[in-house]
């Protein structure tokens, strides 16, 4: 016999035995047609059967409300691992994936363009993977995109640098991708950037460096060698040091390139190691406005911030020591953290401004990306004035007309910055954030990876969780549980809108013993979705597309996914 029909003639055994002991038929009912004569009757006998028959009635509810319970719980039970195990796979995209990231394209990250030399999806060594930027740059390795920058300023000379970055910028994501992300059903884009998009917000440390070029319409960069540089006409401008446009040109006035923008701007910590191309904001609205021809919105993520904020190559500075907590500026005197602040305004100035036109493809923003990635193991920052620098800029936020236009704040937290993540930071989110605001314009965002795990990750070789070459059956219902259980601490952490702005399918760092099986990563990627749709959390794949590190492709490149990736025709090495 079934366990369920067990349990139902065991309640039907009480409730026969609680009728006896009222001495009362189990044909009399509360429907019987003399209910109201037993109501007016004031014998003690009825009196009793009357209270009696309450008592039961109260019985049969409660009894019948918690076998409801106990047969929804064992049903779950007993079907949830057959229901995750027979899901079937589909080639689209399960689930309902919300977003997509378009990383690598405007905040630069060496193994995205690691060629055939990619190993690890975190550079554990102390140089970096990069080893083009495609289509001008091949054959060169790189760090960081501030230390490609400098290094391409000094070794192939200003024109070529601004030039390289242009061409990648307008080659990596183009009208077809936003109709391909349209078309596979998502809505939305996170954009990561880098600081350089708002760099004359950091004119208060030297109006020549940082407000001698449109930011609205000039892609500029910003090298320490370069400082010498003034604008003193529209077509020229002098150098005072002997270093100019070209390697070896020396000082002198000097003509202006009619096609390539020609101002310069450092870091303004690591100044003689690090450069940055300027992003022109008109070039950005023009894509917002692009995007809500397609049905997109843009979620604009503050990426990397000068100094570097977090512990990783995408922080612009690596392998320099995130300085941003901790340490003035090396151009002008100001605390790193306060001039992250400026940059916070005028990244909110800019959006309030859009046109409507540009607007409407706009969902909202995230302050900064992985504050403090790391710093629980490498302590470059004190755990309190990282909240009270995410309190600050949501504040500028706050003041602004973007909540009242509907626009949303991702306030974007990591673990790996806090030793008590829970005790410390789900706290001090509510310190911070009204219940009305959480209810309308700000959006909990976490990250979500496997492929850093020792309990959920799957690999070639025996040292994962799971082998690639696992059955189904056993696949699923892991992967489930371990996202799912994920969602779940989070939607008790932090409830209401809810964001995981970066997931994806790969599932080890390294990248040598991940798997590969696109029928195998559809399935995770369907579990992750699953799990997010459960507990009503927003999924952001991390990434588009990754041609030029082709290792990564199958854990982290949707569009190889989804089977639109065409073969990288401009490869790392020439």
């Amino acid at each position: 016999m079934h366990p369920n029909s067990e349990m139902c003639s065991y309640f039907a055994y009480l409730a026969r035995r609680s009728w006896k002991l009222c001495g009362i038929s189990q044909a009399m009912s509360w429907t019987d047609s003399r209910r109201e004569v037993l109501y007016h009757d004031e014998t003690p006998r009825l009196r009793q059967v009357l209270k009696c028959r309450r008592q039961i009635f109260g019985f049969g509810l409660g009894t019948s409300v918690l076998l409801a319970l106990v047969l929804l719980y064992q049903s779950i039970n007993t079907d949830e691992t057959a229901r995750v195990r027979d899901r079937p796979i589909s080639y689209g995209l399960p689930g309902h994936l919300a977003g997509v990231n378009l990383g690598g394209w405007l905040c630069l990250e060496d193994w995205f363009y690691s060629g055939d030399r990619g190993l690890h999806v975190s550079t554990v060594s102390e140089h970096g993977q990069g080893r083009c930027l495609p289509p001008a740059v091949s054959n060169t390795p790189w760090d960081s995109e501030g230390n490609l920058t400098f290094q391409l300023n000094q070794t192939r000379g200003y024109n070529f640098t601004v030039k390289a970055f242009s061409a990648h910028r307008h080659a990596f994501i183009g009208e077809e991708d936003l109709s391909a992300i349209a078309s596979l059903g998502l809505q939305m884009v996170r954009l990561p950037l880098t600081w350089a998009a708002f760099a004359d917000a950091l004119m208060p440390l030297d109006q020549k460096i940082y407000g001698s070029h449109n930011p609205m319409t000039e892609t500029t960069i910003v090298p320490e060698t370069l400082l010498c540089k003034v604008l003193i006409t529209p077509n020229y401008f002098v150098g005072f040091s002997n270093t100019c446009l070209e390697p070896g040109c020396g000082c002198a006035v000097v003509k202006r390139s009619t096609d390539v923008p020609v101002f310069e701007v450092p870091d303004p910590f690591y100044k003689d190691q690090a450069a940055f191309a300027t992003i022109p904001r008109d070039w950005l609205a023009e894509f917002l406005v692009r995007c809500a021809k397609h049905g997109l919105r843009v979620l604009i993520d503050l990426h990397a911030f000068p100094g570097g904020s977090s512990q990783g190559t995408y922080n612009g500075v690596w392998p320099n020591w995130p300085a941003f907590w901790r340490n003035k500026t090396q151009i002008g005197d100001a605390e790193l953290s306060q001039v992250g602040l400026w940059i916070i305004g005028a990244a909110v100035g800019w959006l309030e401004h859009l046109s409507d036109e540009a607007k409407e493809g706009l969902v909202g923003i995230t302050l900064m990306n992985e504050p403090a990635h790391l710093n629980s193991q490498e302590q470059f920052a004190a755990e309190e004035d990282i909240l009270r620098w995410l309190a600050e800029a949501a504040q500028v936020f706050r003041v602004s007309s973007l909540p009242k236009q509907g626009k949303k704040l991702y306030v974007q937290m990591i673990d790996t910055a806090f030793k008590n993540f829970t005790g410390t930071v789900v706290p001090w989110f509510f310190r911070t954030f009204s219940e009305l605001e959480r209810l309308s314009w700000v959006v909990a965002d976490q990250h979500w990876y496997t492929a850093w795990s020792t309990d959920c990750d799957m690999r070639a070789d025996e040292s994962g969780s799971l082998n690639c070459d696992a059955p189904m059956e056993t696949i699923r219902p892991k992967l489930y549980k371990c996202a799912s259980s994920f969602a779940e601490t989070f939607q008790n952490q932090f409830g209401m809108q809810m964001a995981v702005s970066e997931f994806s399918v790969g599932t080890s760092e390294d990248a040598l013993f991940a798997c590969r099986d696109r029928k195998v990563l559809m399935a995770f990627l369907q579990e992750q979705l699953s799990a997010w749709d459960a507990f009503g959390i927003q999924g952001f794949f991390w990434t588009w597309r990754m041609p030029f590190g082709k290792i990564f492709e199958p854990g982290w490149s949707l569009r190889w996914l989804a089977g639109l990736e065409e073969t990288a025709n401009l490869p790392c090495f020439q």
